[in-house]
């Protein structure tokens, strides 16, 4: 799972995120391996609290790194404005593993972008 959010999100609000976007890509709280987003965030308490409350292992990009991905994912001239990347959760799903495939393009709720992806299994 790839997650973005504004500053100051709440636990509460990202972990609503969470729910309604593995509900609308009908996979579970115990198929997710890890939460991927930007290294920008990992002080994030929000998204910290979250993740811990759910039991899930958060896993970080280097700005650098999302930049430098020339993978197909929704880019945004506004996110690239703000925080010099043109997307966080989609490029961070789709780094964190081997042959990833979106099965949940970026949805938003409330601050939070949440995406799914899973591994390819050809």
């Amino acid at each position: 799972m790839g997650l973005g959010a504004r500053k100051g999100i709440s636990p509460e609000v990202v972990r609503q995120a969470i729910d309604r976007a593995l509900q609308a890509a009908g996979r579970s709280l115990e198929e997710v391996r890890w939460v991927a987003t930007m290294a920008g965030k990992a002080d994030e308490p929000g998204i910290v609290a979250a993740c811990a409350l759910l039991g899930l292992p958060l896993r970080f990009f280097s700005r650098e790194r999302i930049a430098c991905f020339k993978g197909s994912y929704q880019r945004s001239g506004f996110v690239k404005q703000k925080i010099g990347v043109e997307g966080v959760c989609e490029p961070c799903v789709l780094l964190s593993g081997r042959d990833m495939e979106l099965i949940l393009p970026k949805t938003a709720f409330q601050g939070v972008t949440v995406a799914v992806g899973e591994e390819s299994s050809t």
